[in-house]
């Protein structure tokens, strides 16, 4: 039986997998490669998880185990401290799932529930986290460019600008 560390410690790598292969989705997509501005011209956009699954898993899988693993473990060392001294043990497990699991074993497997996410969700909570700078969203820019197209138009009447939100 896997003990409940193992367990979130499986949850915590499949759910990095996901977050990975959902970045490669946009790195390989020719409407964020070419900024596209219709999310119809955006194949991640399109694409379900687990067709995601299907195209990226094994560019992610490939990362993981060359790359990342140990990155994850220190990582998740700093969450559970008792896992340091299980590593060997977490390392073999998490390895067999990787390696032996298919896009639908993860998609469909019981190694992501709300029980292991909200635990997750707890032990980063303990942690302080610094808050990154978002930039500007789409319609800010959006927004922008027409005040500044509005502001072009209208330097020769004398007409109100338009009402901003």
């Amino acid at each position: 039986m896997i003990s409940c560390t193992t367990e979130i410690w499986v949850y915590y790598v499949v759910n990095n997998i996901i977050i990975r292969i959902k970045e490669i989705s946009k790195e390989y997509c020719d409407g964020c490669k070419f900024k596209y501005h219709s999310s119809l011209l955006h194949q991640h956009e399109k694409d379900s998880l687990l067709d995601k699954l299907v195209k990226y898993l094994d560019i992610a899988r490939g990362e993981l185990t060359t790359n990342y693993m140990d990155l994850l473990f220190k990582r998740f060392c700093k969450l559970d401290n008792s896992a340091i001294s299980k590593r060997t043990k977490l390392m073999e497990e998490v390895r067999s799932v990787i390696l032996l699991g298919t896009p639908h074993s993860i998609y469909y497997g019981r190694w992501v529930t709300l029980e292991y996410d909200a635990t997750v969700k707890t032990m980063l909570g303990t942690r302080k986290r610094k808050r990154k700078k978002t930039a500007p969203s789409m319609q800010d820019e959006l927004d922008q460019l027409l005040m500044k197209c509005w502001d072009e138009c209208t330097q020769s009447t004398t007409s109100e600008r338009p009402p901003t939100d």
